[in-house]
């Protein structure tokens, strides 16, 4: 008779391969709509069984995916968004490439078989797929979760949470545009794929992106306010900036007057109170201000930064001092 230990050993084995089972199973047949193509099942499984050939190692020492340029993973590339229903059961293939993952601090390790199959997703998405672990502090649910392709997966419930995500991602998106996309991309749980959006959103210079970015810059006014919701403004303001259109004039000014209202409330009289400021709330001002200058109001931008130099330059410490001052004489080649 086996012991209790014994007993639960052996359940746990055949609870980790059904979750395999399952991770592996079922997202590719919700991913599939249509039959399955076998000629294009063989060519993806041709180019993952070649991504085992990569070598070499991080070139920033960042312990940055080696071989990102490689030919396995620009064909799959090629295959484009039809790829990712074959692509998802290889996920839970944790089996080492000839490439190694390297830091300046020497720090090094084999590379797996499910991390470039994650980049490529990522990659032919367009879209991180990422994994929450929750709300943090401020209320974000994006700073410390799991973020596809960025290291192996080898929980089984991890593994098969990507792969339904995934699916359900496919299913969602397979027949829509980019652009669409896009549009859903603006309130994702996930802070990169937001700021992906307002940068794609600002390459475009299409004047009907303008209302869906002024309406976030409105959505991120409301509500306490962080640094981190300062810098997607800013990153809104720059996009609306991009595009051009008069009309967006109005609300980027209600960014410069959020940001100015915050070195107020960092730099005005002690005995009034003090918030805390940002580590780059500087550079945030005068990127903020530059847009507001690109929609033809230099002038008024130039006269509201010296505005707040006269009243709260000495209440800075010498290093922002010296930011400030650095800030002010670019801007006025702006």
């Amino acid at each position: 008779m086996p012991n209790k230990s014994e007993f639960f050993r052996v359940a746990m084995d055949i609870k980790i391969f059904i979750c395999l089972f399952l991770g592996i199973f079922f997202p590719i047949c919700a991913a599939n709509a249509q039959p399955m193509n076998n000629d294009l099942k063989r060519k993806v499984v041709e180019q993952v069984e070649r991504l085992k050939t990569i070598s070499g190692s991080s070139e920033w020492r960042f312990f940055e995916l080696p071989g990102r340029s490689s030919d396995p993973i620009l064909e799959l590339e090629k295959i484009g968004i039809v790829s990712i229903p074959y692509l998802i059961p290889f996920l839970s293939d944790a089996s080492p490439t000839q490439a190694e993952r390297a830091h300046g601090n020497g720090a090094r390790r084999k590379t797996t078989v499910n991390e470039y199959v994650g980049y490529i997703i990522n990659r032919i998405a367009d879209y991180n797929f990422y994994l929450s672990k929750g709300k943090d502090e401020e209320g974000d649910d994006d700073g410390n979760g799991d973020l596809l392709g960025d290291e192996p997966l080898v929980d089984p419930s991890t593994i098969l949470a990507f792969q339904t995500q995934i699916a359900s991602w496919y299913q969602k998106n397979k027949n829509r545009s980019l652009a669409e996309r896009k549009l859903d991309d603006l309130n994702d749980t996930f802070h990169y794929n937001r700021f992906a959006a307002y940068h794609w959103f600002g390459e475009s210079k299409r004047k009907e992106y303008r209302l869906p970015l002024e309406n976030k810059i409105k959505e991120l006014l409301k509500g306490e306010v962080n640094s981190f919701k300062d810098s997607e403004m800013l990153a809104c303001a720059d996009a609306l900036a991009q595009i051009g259109d008069p009309r967006s004039t109005a609300i980027v000014r209600k960014v410069t007057d959020h940001l100015s209202y915050w070195i107020y409330m960092s730099y005005r009289p002690v005995e009034e109170g003090r918030s805390g400021i940002g580590s780059n709330h500087i550079t945030v001002l005068f990127q903020a201000y530059e847009a507001l200058a690109k929609f033809g109001q230099k002038k008024e931008a130039l006269i509201r930064l010296k505005e707040l130099k006269e009243k709260y330059l000495e209440e800075m410490d010498q290093y922002t001092q010296n930011e400030f001052m650095e800030n002010l004489e670019q801007a006025e080649k702006w």
